[in-house]
């Protein structure tokens, strides 16, 4: 929901180069922030790769993401958004 607070997840910023949260895409979209729904989709994705970057695939987080990423997926296919395979996860950089 929100963007990985420095002092409790100290590494986080050295692994993931580009962070991004949910609440920072509802601002955006809030503040009409998005040219288009490609900038949108491409900020959700952009969150659902640091997610599986840093997050171990057996942890609750990882889980959590990959169900959130796979209800997108489907509602993106449900409205023709679809840009092609994006149904499975980022390659993950740590164990």
């Amino acid at each position: 929901m929100k963007l990985v607070s420095r002092t409790q997840v100290p590494d986080y910023y050295d692994i993931i180069q580009k962070p991004i949260a949910l609440n920072t895409i509802r601002e955006k979209v809030n503040n009409y922030k998005y040219q288009s729904a490609g900038e949108f989709v491409s900020d959700v994705r952009l969150m659902f790769s640091n997610c599986f970057q840093y997050n171990p695939r057996h942890t609750s987080e990882a889980k959590a993401g990959l169900r959130l990423q796979l209800f997108f997926n489907s509602e993106l296919r449900k409205l023709g958004l679809d840009e092609g395979d994006s149904s499975s996860p980022a390659k993950r950089s740590r164990l």
